[in-house]
């Protein structure tokens, strides 16, 4: 049985106290912001970002790794969405943090829409991005499932080899972004009130 000194009242205006709450969640995200922007990180990010796009885009660049001659123009746009969707997933692992990520999401984007306005628009109209995120979330093998989607994508559905070309162009392009982030020489800075652990 509960006694009355174990039952939690709620404070008179709990809408306050919660609104309260977000208030201060707003303001360490505003100062962050403004960390990340001071340090030069949000430029970096933006750095990243852009070369991020040139490279989905590049004539020569890593959605031609494995290209043999008989691939269609299908596949070939399908080698572009899924280095977009590496980008998106690299800029989440491998920047400091989410203003950083949606800097060089944001970048990344702008570029396409510029300087490859069709990857853009393929980008935009497709459900391929649907089909990664789905494959992404769940977990299971992830890089695996992801090729599997990209030979489906690719009108190739049950394809291994297919199916492992995608596996590939994803661990590559992942390691790539990376790489490039770890070359942006982003500043790493413990929020305040956080101390490095030792």
């Amino acid at each position: 049985m509960c006694e009355d000194n174990d039952i939690r009242i709620a404070g008179s205006h709990p809408s306050r106290e919660i609104s309260s709450s977000a208030d201060l969640d707003a303001e360490a995200s505003l100062r962050e912001l403004s960390r990340e922007k001071e340090n030069g990180n949000l430029e970096k990010a933006r750095g990243l970002g852009a070369a991020a796009a040139a490279e989905v885009y590049a004539d020569n660049g890593e959605s031609f790794f494995g290209m043999d001659s008989s691939e269609n123009a299908q596949m070939r746009e399908q080698r572009q969405m899924l280095l977009a969707f590496a980008a998106v997933v690299g800029f989440d692992k491998y920047v400091p943090n989410a203003h950083c990520a949606r800097a060089a999401l944001s970048t990344f984007y702008e570029t396409l829409k510029r300087d490859a306005p069709q990857i853009y628009d393929d980008v935009e109209r497709s459900f391929a991005f649907s089909f990664y995120f789905l494959e992404y979330h769940r977990g299971r093998d992830v890089a695996a499932a992801i090729g599997q989607t990209f030979a489906m994508l690719c009108g190739r559905p049950g394809d291994s080899v297919c199916a492992q070309l995608g596996k590939a162009l994803y661990l590559r392009f992942l390691d790539v972004i990376q790489s490039m982030a770890e070359h942006t020489g982003f500043v790493k800075e413990e929020p305040a009130g956080k101390e490095e652990s030792r």
